[in-house]
């Protein structure tokens, strides 16, 4: 909550001709009949005290022509200078009044306050003095004015008898005090930001006939007023009353109006708003995103589009149903194209026995979408050529020299881990949004050097929920009923009062920087404004209009004017009007803090309605109390350990306090962060349990089981548990690398990151396994009765040069992906990037070396046929042949139905459907974190941000920094920079004040506290603040005060509103305005309100003035729009003071640097994900044998489930922010998982139509997905909806479902529908195969005279056969008499199982092969 630092002037409203209504008063003492006739009077001259000892004299009774005063030059001169309308200029000596010199010095001595107060508008002023100049000396007084009330006092040491006037009538027009009020109401307060009316008038919803009303009365202004007068506000000019009186002239001064052409009365355009000359108010487009249209627009299209799609689909589908010879229902193949596969991993049972050799042409069939790019599919099948190579070298080095490869992976992940010791997480909100370089941060920092760090705040709200209000009304007040809120019972009041002083009573304890143990309380580090002078603490209470004094809070006092007892909610109720009234109720009831400020009232209470004009507040009617205890902050954090500790200890107070009548809810600068790291820890148990069923479900599930009673030798516990591990270290890894850097951590990258690597990392785990094992399947026959396998070493090899091509495409996307993420100017965001990006590169790493080299350990434990875990041997032999893939053969029938003709429109329809609904949400999407959604759920922080929207009632402080470089002395740079008479039209001042007057679109509630409009006023000879001590030469206060002779002005010369000091003068008292403390002669004391605005430097026995700021505030601000907009349209002004004024202007508040981010969280959006879209293009043309096709698809894919996310943030009340985009860019990793496999597969597949190569793509690899990243995140995922966090439940939870779900269904169900359709093309191009023949022996040479090995396949076609022979130990078959046009992959050497040494020798591959292996593996390539 804003804190007012402000000191408004405490104006006694003593001024000699006072007002009250007739009726108040109708007791003469004795029947008096009133001459009223021109050139009469009702008084002169001055009688007696209004009481003993008071300094207040009643006007004698006089009802006789008006007197000539030129005789007496004094009061001739003090006429001239006070009411020259009263002066004869034709013949001087005639001129006439109707007061003496004592009644003329009295005028001019109240009026002194009435010109420091409106002399920022000269006709303000004139009129003020006019009026109070007629009803004093006006020579025809009697025509508007009348006897009320009159007394006769016999003095008894004289025995002297005087009447003198007690109350008189005064009749005026209406519209004179309408034009006479209008003329005052905009002037400007400048020590208080607030205008000078409303601290005259009393009641909030003030008008004329109020105004005039509570000037005169002595019940509402304290007894200010000597005696009262009533007026009457009559429509005439003139109207007979009384019989006697044949006519009677109401009272009609000579008038000014504010925006006169005359440059000696024209008010600036702060203070009077219908100034011709003022700038013209802000406009402002329509903010509102023509949402309708834009959803209307994009619906229209997406629906045609939608329905052609589905069209053009069901069509097509309809064509290639009416090809086929018979029905195909869904999940039956057709089997009529005859093509050559070269891919060894189709379906194991049904989709690769429904391709078949044509053995009549002996010759690969030329597909129709061949691509037409030979070059480019030579140089990308020759690329891609050469990375298998690479990783079937690898795959077969890692199996065979697994302990160096362990070893050098644990002593790297050691190396890179070790760094761990220098990891530093950083949990400032300040640090982690926004960039050291970004605007709101280098301005915070230069207001932080320039001035002070804006105030720590310790807060309570508190409010009487079983209690109700009351109502009172003071006796003799026409205007006052008052309707008080409950929190105004005494009861409640005294309750506060015992909480507040126990709480500045709390004492705590900390350890210094010298490790010594010292203890603190708040005086040791609340902010003190006044000292040395005053040693008050800071404390915003209402409490604080009795001084925190509880003999003055509990004592009720009577009133001597009207009889009205005057307690607490009186004194609280005049304070709201008034804050900084330092008299109050006869002298002894000041409003001023213990401190020495001001309480402005919206700060210490809350939940107060609206006066019935619409612009003024109701204070009575508060809901809540507010008790702030402001505390001083430090650039260095070192130095706020003191503060931090008191903190502390005040926070465990309040969680352990139970009040009686009130219900109190509280915070501490400190207290979100303790809050959001307690949210971490709070989740902790949540986020462990979601990983422990992730690495359950990896460890169980990651090895096929073949039957029961193989359960235990199939497992693959410890695999899984390494493979897991694996992601783990790579994550630290990437810690640790980074803190070797310095790369500051944050909260994010600790919860994130993890999440993230294991999902990448789980896939990649699933997809090695798997191909593993279908490798392992199809190369696995009985010869002679013995079980014969491909050796280990190749079965890796072969394994990893098939899939390793595939996770290198996904790894490297993704690391692009994130690293070009780290263009975030979002510290938060940049940050989770790079460590993203290196933990799932060092995961694929760590994955392709050490995890290969732990499978190649684990086959040879499974070949063994040993239990996982305790390695029990069994008797039987290992035959990976045995059992039946569940999710290989759910997958077939999934893929079969998905890809059937009559279901591919209607995915493509509802798709499209989605698409289009999406963007439309796409503009429902909102900006900001609600810092609530940050909280744990059983926070205390919740209820006080629920209580600070419903009852708070001003905004945070806005500061508009004028820059270092500024001339202040000259008299032209001061009139850019003042908002008074004389200042320029478009001033400093003058804007912000315009602006102001827009508060609803602008968010700047009220003009700003101008500490040069200040200095004005202050340095003013017209007023007691600055005079100069002739003896000592210091500073006094009493340079009007003729009784002391030896204080005179600052300014030796007459002032008037275009008056400036000159450069001297400026520079030499204005050290002392800022270090003058206000009091109640000199209220405008600039010490509190200004010193910390004003930023001196001495330079050669002169005063440089550097960086200024001027303070105003915002408007009520409940949201992250409210908060957004006012950042915006404050740096709006900023930009047009600065181009207008040529100064260089900035505005600051406290939570800028947390919202600035919002202004470009759009763009920043589109740039990051944009980047990472670029990146997994890139990689994905280069590591897709440069397939410019496919690249664009995955892209296309990726951006689609972008689109459907964003559709989903607007629909789950998801809204951009920092850390949903860091959620967007991860969508992007997780997204290429779900496609970029299916697509690699898809493009090495040789089948004949783009539909059957989909379907071998999702049938195979499509399983790897569903149950490697698919399964284990939704178990993941799911126990994040337990948490207790609202941030992990609104967005992890929903935000990762989300990413789940359309990931899934886009990789799983869309894709393979748009691949079947526009799918790239199949480039036939030959390249040399990348495996190595080295394992052949000397079986190669009898290839050709062996028949192949039979093994079922349900479709093959009959095939030649010849007679066996044998040779050693070893039978012969001899090869397939169809001719071969390729080379073939090599036949395997013998394999030792069991130590049977028993050999089988496997012929090339010529066709697909039954159990296929890994991604895109191949049993021959074809030759360039």
């Amino acid at each position: 909550m804003g804190l007012r630092l402000g000191f408004g002037l405490a104006w006694p409203l003593v001024l000699l001709a006072v007002m009250v209504h007739a009726q108040q008063y109708h007791d003469k003492s004795e029947p008096f009949t009133v001459e009223h006739k021109p050139g009469y009077c009702v008084w002169y001259g001055e009688c007696a005290k209004t009481a003993p000892g008071s300094n207040q004299m009643y006007n004698c009774l006089y009802n006789g022509p008006a007197k000539k005063f030129a005789h007496n030059q004094t009061m001739f001169d003090l006429m001239q200078a006070t009411c020259p309308q009263y002066i004869n200029h034709t013949h001087p000596n005639d001129s006439l009044a109707c007061c003496d010199y004592a009644q003329l010095d009295t005028l001019v001595t109240q009026e002194q306050i009435a010109v420091s107060l409106f002399s920022r508008c000269p006709a303000c002023l004139k009129n003020f003095y006019n009026h109070f100049c007629a009803t004093t000396c006006d020579p025809n007084q009697s025509l508007f004015l009348d006897y009320l009330n009159y007394t006769n006092r016999t003095f008894t040491d004289s025995g002297m008898s005087v009447s003198f006037v007690k109350s008189v009538d005064v009749y005026v027009t209406k519209e004179y005090a309408e034009r006479l009020y209008n003329s005052c109401s905009n002037v400007e307060f400048p020590g208080q930001g607030s205008k000078v009316i409303s601290l005259m008038c009393g009641e909030g919803d003030c008008n004329a006939e109020k105004w005039l009303a509570y000037l005169g009365d002595p019940v509402a202004n304290h007894g200010e007023a000597p005696f009262a007068m009533a007026y009457h506000f009559e429509p005439n000019a003139t109207v007979p009353i009384y019989p006697n009186m044949s006519a009677r002239s109401q009272m009609d001064a000579k008038f000014y109006e504010c925006n006169s052409s005359d440059p000696n009365v024209v008010c600036s355009c702060s203070d009077c708003p219908a100034n011709n000359t003022c700038p013209p108010p802000p406009t402002f487009a329509i903010d509102h995103f023509p949402f309708k249209i834009v959803a209307l627009a994009i619906g229209s299209v997406g629906g045609v589009v939608a329905v052609i799609i589905c069209l053009a689909a069901l069509i097509s589908g309809i064509k290639e149903f009416c090809k086929k010879p018979g029905y195909a229902p869904i999940g039956q193949a057709d089997n009529s194209t005859q093509y050559v596969s070269t891919n060894d991993d189709d379906n194991e049972s049904s989709t690769s026995s429904e391709w078949n050799i044509n053995n009549d042409n002996n010759t690969e069939v030329v597909h129709g979408d061949d691509c037409g790019c030979q070059s480019c599919c030579r140089i990308g099948a020759v690329l891609e050529n050469f990375i298998k190579k690479v990783f079937y070298h690898w795959g077969k080095f890692a199996a065979e020299f697994w302990y160096i490869v362990l070893i050098f992976s644990l002593l790297f992940c050691a190396g890179l881990s070790i760094g761990l010791l220098f990891f530093n997480v950083t949990t400032d909100p300040v640090k982690l949004w926004s960039a050291p370089t970004s605007r709101a941060r280098l301005e915070k920092g230069y207001f932080d050097t320039h001035f002070t760090p804006f105030y720590r705040t310790e807060q309570l709200i508190i409010t009487a929920p079983n209690l109700t209000g009351f109502s009172f009304k003071p006796e003799g007040m026409l205007y006052a009923n008052w309707t008080f809120g409950p929190v105004m019972r005494m009861e409640v009041l005294k309750e506060v009062y015992y909480l507040q002083e126990n709480i500045t009573n709390i004492v705590a304890d900390y350890v210094d920087a010298d490790g010594k143990k010292r203890t603190v309380a708040l005086g040791d580090i609340c902010f003190k404004p006044l000292l040395p002078d005053n040693g008050n603490c800071t404390i915003q209470s209402v409490l604080n209009y009795f001084q925190n004094d509880y003999v003055k809070l509990v004592n009720a006092t009577h009133d001597p004017f009207g009889g009205t007892t005057y307690n607490a909610s009186y004194h609280i109720h005049d304070c709201t009007r008034n804050p900084t009234d330092t008299k109050g109720k006869n002298g002894e009831g000041s409003c001023m803090a213990a401190y020495g400020a001001p309480i402005d009232p919206n700060t210490v209470l809350g939940g107060f309605q609206m006066e019935p004009n619409g612009i003024d507040y109701d204070f009575d009617s508060a809901e809540a109390l507010v008790i702030t205890f402001v505390v001083n902050n430090h650039v260095d954090d070192r130095l706020n350990k003191r503060a931090e500790a008191w903190e502390k200890a005040f926070l465990e107070y309040m969680q352990g306090y139970t009040g009686e009548y009130i219900k109190v809810v509280h915070s501490a600068e400190r207290a979100l962060e303790d809050e959001l790291k307690r949210e971490s820890e709070t989740d902790i148990v949540t986020i462990l349990v979601s990983y422990i069923l992730m690495f359950a479900y990896i460890t169980l599930f990651l090895g096929h089981v073949r039957s029961l009673s193989t359960i235990l030798v199939d497992m693959k516990i410890i695999l899984g548990f390494f493979g897991v591990g694996l992601v783990l270290v790579a994550v630290t890894s990437s810690l640790g690398f980074f803190s070797y850097i310095g790369l500051t951590a944050s909260l994010i990258v600790l919860e994130v990151v993890p999440f993230l690597v294991l999902a990448v990392g789980v896939d990649n785990l699933f997809i090695l396994v798997h191909s593993y094992e279908r490798q392992a399947k199809k190369f696995a026959k009985v010869y002679n009765g013995n079980l014969q396998q491909m050796p280990i070493k190749e079965l890796i090899g072969r394994t990893v040069g098939e899939v390793a091509p595939s996770l290198l495409l996904t790894s490297l996307s993704e690391t692009s992906a994130f690293l070009l993420g780290g263009i975030s100017t979002m510290p938060a965001v940049r940050t989770f990037s790079f460590y993203a990006g290196i933990a799932v590169f060092f995961n694929f790493l760590l994955q392709i070396t050490a995890f290969v080299s732990m499978m190649a350990l684990d086959a040879r434990r499974q070949i063994s046929n040993r239990f996982d875990v305790v390695c029990i041997k069994l008797k039987d032999k290992f035959d990976p042949r045995v059992g039946k893939d569940l999710v290989h053969g759910i997958m077939n029938f999934f893929a079969k139905t998905v890809l059937h003709w009559l279901v591919r429109p209607f995915i493509l329809l509802f798709f499209c459907l989605t698409f289009t609904a999406s963007l439309i949400l796409l503009f429902r999407v909102n900006i900001g974190l609600d810092q609530t959604v940050a909280l744990p759920k059983d926070s205390y922080l919740l209820p006080y941000f629920s209580s600070l929207n419903e009852y708070l009632h001003v905004g945070p402080p806005v500061y508009f920094v004028i820059q270092d470089g500024y001339n202040y002395t000259t008299k032209e740079g001061q009139n850019k920079i003042c908002s008074g008479a004389g200042c320029d039209t478009a001033s400093f001042g003058t804007q912000i004040s315009v602006y102001a007057r827009s508060s609803n679109h602008t968010r700047i509630a009220e003009a700003p506290l101008l500490w040069l409009d200040t200095y004005y006023q202050w340095i003013s000879p017209n007023s007691d603040c600055c005079g100069i001590n002739t003896t000592s030469h210091e500073l006094c206060h009493e340079s009007t005060n003729k009784s002391v002779p030896t204080c005179v002005p600052c300014l030796q010369r007459t002032w008037n509103e275009s008056l400036r000091p000159n450069s001297t003068e400026f520079t030499e008292y204005l050290r002392w305005f800022l270090k003058d403390n206000p009091t109640t002669s000199c209220a405008s004391g600039g010490h509190a309100a200004f010193a910390p605005a004003v930023q001196l430097e001495n330079k050669t026995n002169t005063t440089h003035i550097q960086a200024t700021y001027a303070m105003t505030y915002h408007t009520i601000l409940k949201s992250s729009p409210d908060f957004i907009d006012a950042l915006k349209k404050a740096r709006e002004l900023g930009a047009n003071l600065t181009d207008t004024l040529n100064i260089n202007v900035f505005p600051y508040s406290i939570f800028y640097v947390y919202y600035e981010q919002y202004l470009t969280i759009v763009h920043d959006m589109g740039l990051n994900i944009s980047a990472s879209l670029g990146a997994v293009f890139f990689v994905s043309f280069l590591l897709l044998g440069l397939n410019l096709w496919a690249a664009l698809m995955v892209v296309m894919i990726v951006s689609s489930i972008i689109i459907h996310m964003l559709g989903s943030m607007a629909i789950l009340g998801i809204n951009a922010n920092a850390v949903s985009l860091v959620n967007l860019v991860m969508t992007v990793g997780i997204s290429v998982e779900f496609c970029s496999h299916i697509i690699r597969w898809f493009v090495s597949c040789s089948a004949p139509t783009r539909q059957k190569r989909a379907l071998s793509a999702l049938a195979n690899m499509g399983a790897s997905v569903f149950s490697g990243i698919t399964v284990t995140k939704f178990i993941g995922v799911f126990v994040l909806l337990f948490a207790k966090s609202q941030i992990f439940e609104v967005y992890y939870f929903r935000m990762y479902m989300c990413m789940l779900l359309w990931g899934a269904l886009h990789g799983l169900v869309l894709l393979p529908v748009l691949l079947s359709f526009i799918g790239p093309p199949y480039c036939p191009v030959r390249v040399s195969p990348p495996y190595s023949d080295s394992f052949l022996g000397d079986r190669r040479a009898n290839r050709e005279q062996s028949p192949p090995i039979p093994y079922s396949e349900p479709t093959r076609p009959p095939q030649p056969q010849s007679t066996t022979t044998t040779k050693g130990n070893s039978q012969q078959y001899p090869a397939p008499t169809y001719p071969r046009q390729y080379p073939t992959l090599p036949d395997l050497d013998g394999y030792d199982i069991g130590g049977t040494g028993a050999q089988q020798q496997y012929p090339a591959a010529t066709r697909p092969r039954e159990g296929s292996g890994g991604a895109n593996e191949r049993t021959r390539l074809i030759d360039s």
